[in-house]
């Protein structure tokens, strides 16, 4: 059974990640999201817009997830591969009025099963808030917030040690 988290996805959905979908679908998926995207990128926070067009997270991991008591989370991801390499990204998310996980947020950190396989970025409640969606093989993300930054470290290989 999918959790409802799933169906927060608009581009990318499960079915499109379980290969349920034509040749066709799914280029019509991908070419979807490239035009949304770019019809909101002038509105996102330019950070935001930035990390969706130079940082891939594309079979992250989730190393850890801070969330405070101020409406912030911190996604620290391991990305990259071989042979780019690899590095962490910190994701901060400011001003989170909704923070939906599936397994658990305390579930996800270390979790082998959770590999992020896409992510769409949108505009939520109007112009002021945003969206970031992940989906992972086993679960997703949705993170709706007000201000956003990242940071990028280069690591030596895509191995971590489990909180």
């Amino acid at each position: 059974m999918e959790a409802p988290i799933d169906e927060m996805m608009v581009f990318f959905t499960r079915a499109w990640s379980r290969g349920d979908l034509s040749d066709a679908e799914c280029d019509a998926a991908s070419d979807g999201y490239a035009r949304h995207f770019e019809s909101i990128s002038h509105i996102l926070p330019s950070r935001l817009a930035q990390l969706a067009r130079i940082v891939s997270l594309h079979d992250a991991r989730v190393l850890r997830v801070v969330v405070d008591n101020a409406n912030n989370v911190c996604l620290t991801l391991r990305a990259g591969d071989f042979q780019r390499g690899y590095y962490d990204a910190d994701l901060r998310y400011r001003g989170v009025s909704l923070l939906l996980a599936s397994p658990e947020v305390s579930e996800i950190a270390g979790n082998d099963d959770f590999e992020i396989i896409a992510d769409e970025i949108d505009i939520s409640e109007g112009i002021h808030t945003f969206e970031h969606r992940l989906l992972a093989r086993r679960g997703a993300i949705a993170v709706r917030f007000r201000e956003f930054d990242y940071t990028v470290a280069l690591v030596p290989d895509r191995d971590f040690v489990a909180p």
